[in-house]
């Protein structure tokens, strides 16, 4: 991108320093000075700023969100407020029968259809904004033919040095991942939540908000975290185990087995 007035920080910097001068000397020589700085600035991105911004807009990637729950509308919410120059929302996807989830919620978009009928493209984007696991599945295996699945990290999210995130899983704002940090495919991860460094977590897992996860833990498939959970570094947790919200783990937790308290204990097991 070519350095302007608009995205050049420097501009920023000498209206700051110009506008100190000006508080505390008030002499008409930086009062002039400003002046002159705030004119290029504001013609700069007056022309070449808004000719970028412009082309930035037209260059949005469309996305149809899969998913018209909750999730799906934090993550409208999330690209039309903070994410608008990357991506322009189509409207959702959503299987239902009766009424539909958005008859009684807010939202700028509308249910074209059911992911598994309507007719895409194999190069139609879309964020599979679904945290239950057993639906998150169903549409994955669906859609993976058919369509683009995006995997999709919130520009608040942070990743750290040689982590991964597998295709279709989903950062929501705010998460953090440290360092070597494996994250495998269709996994949702709620805002708020920060995972530790050399922590494993399995596909179609399902991470809810504000949920810390210690250094070098090992998190099976299709795992459930309820949200604010804490796990204490080095534990192991099962495929298909659920944690309780606000629960502390500090012992490895079997395969299907639930989870709750502080410290965690089991409270029912899966057949």
């Amino acid at each position: 991108m070519v350095d302007t007035p608009l995205n050049d920080s420097r501009w920023h910097y000498k209206c700051v320093v110009l506008i100190l001068c000006v508080v505390v000397k008030s002499s008409t020589t930086h009062v002039v000075m400003l002046a002159f700085f705030v004119k290029l600035h504001i013609r700069g991105i007056a022309t070449l700023g808004l000719d970028n911004y412009r082309e930035d807009m037209m260059s949005r990637m469309k996305v149809y969100l899969i998913g018209a729950t909750s999730a799906g509308r934090e993550l409208e919410s999330i690209i039309d407020t903070i994410d608008y120059e990357r991506w322009e929302l189509i409207g959702f996807l959503h299987s239902y029968a009766g009424e539909s989830p958005l008859c009684d919620k807010p939202s700028d978009y509308r249910i074209l259809g059911s992911w598994d009928s309507y007719p895409l493209k194999r190069n139609d984007n879309c964020i599979l904004a679904i945290p239950d696991i057993v639906w998150k599945k169903r549409a994955y295996n669906f859609l993976r033919d058919r369509a683009k699945i995006v995997t999709y990290v919130s520009p608040l999210s942070r990743i750290g040095k040689f982590s991964q995130v597998g295709e279709g899983s989903i950062l929501v704002s705010t998460a953090v991942l440290s360092c070597n940090v494996h994250i495998g495919k269709m996994v949702y991860i709620n805002g708020g939540t920060q995972i530790g460094h050399d922590t494993i977590v399995g596909d179609y897992s399902t991470i809810f908000s504000q949920v810390q996860i210690g250094g070098k833990c090992v998190i099976g498939e299709g795992v459930t975290i309820g949200s604010c959970a804490v796990l204490r570094p080095g534990v192991k947790i099962g495929d298909g185990a659920t944690i309780g919200t606000g629960s502390v783990v500090i012992r490895n937790v079997k395969p299907g087995v639930t989870v709750f308290g502080n410290p965690a204990k089991t409270i029912s097991m899966s057949e």
